[in-house]
């Protein structure tokens, strides 16, 4: 019996069920507390096979993938396991048929990291504005405002920015891809309500070295075949999104190959 089919201790502890439940949660508090808890009660093999199996359901597009949304806050895992069971997770991830299960059990820091901030002149006159002012302009509906503080250090400004009803994919795209820029605040834009669903964005910020690799491995399960391609030939991102790339791209190959196979093992 393979990683993915191996059964967890009961049935309410069955990976699939699981995943139906996470995944009609309509909050992301609600997804994580969801998850927190049934990571607490899990052995370190079972994690990992239960990651697994996420993993592959949603890089095989059975499923919409809910890990990012949880990963995106920075020591989620460490807390919700506490250190020995994190590190006995991450030496039973070695052994998983998903190599890149590992990846979540590190603390992989951004491909490229640096000073993230205003740009230009004119952008830079918006630092001699109060936080409480810039914040309060972001929910405003002055357009040419808003993208002069797209460039903005904060995260409450960020969020009200992606939260307001004038910001369109063009400026959230802006922020995604903007380089420098805050893995922090790039987490912002990969956990958000409207955003985090758009392809757009999602791609954006997975080509962004400045994004974590664990929340990036999140997003390439949902990643198109020509994108992923992409990525394996990107020599400016983390290693690991070329390699989990490549995984996808031949599990998915797998999976075709089985479906077009006969049971007497001839193609059909």
């Amino acid at each position: 019996m393979g990683a993915f089919q191996r059964p967890m201790k009961n049935t309410e502890q069955n990976p699939e069920s699981f995943l139906t439940a996470l995944t009609t949660l309509p909050e992301r508090e609600m997804r994580k507390q969801c998850f927190s808890r049934k990571l607490s009660s899990l052995e370190p093999q079972e994690i990992v096979d239960l990651f697994a199996y996420i993993l592959r359901e949603a890089a095989l597009e059975r499923t919409i993938c809910p890990l990012e949304s949880v990963l995106a806050e920075a020591e989620f895992l460490k807390k919700t396991l506490g250190e020995k069971k994190y590190r006995l997770t991450y030496e039973a991830a070695l052994g998983s048929e998903l190599k890149w299960v590992s990846v979540f059990f590190t603390a992989l820091p951004p491909r490229k990291t640096g000073p993230y901030g205003y740009d230009s002149a004119e952008e830079a006159q918006m630092e001699q504005i109060t936080l409480g002012q810039r914040r309060s302009m972001s929910k405003g509906w002055h357009k040419s405002t808003l993208l002069r503080l797209l460039s903005d250090p904060d995260p409450v400004v960020v969020t009200n920015i992606l939260n307001n009803t004038r910001t369109t994919e063009t400026e959230v795209l802006r922020v995604a891809s903007k380089r420098p820029n805050s893995a922090k605040l790039l987490n912002i834009i990969a956990i958000h309500r409207r955003w985090s669903s758009n392809y757009n964005v999602k791609k954006a910020l997975v080509m962004n070295p400045y994004m974590l690799p664990a929340v990036s491995v999140a997003l390439l399960t949902s990643m198109l075949g020509a994108d992923l391609r992409e990525i394996t030939r990107n020599k400016t991102l983390h290693l690991q999104l070329s390699l989990t790339a490549k995984d996808i791209l031949e599990l998915r190959d797998e999976a075709l190959g089985s479906v077009s196979t006969g049971c007497d093992g001839r193609d059909r």
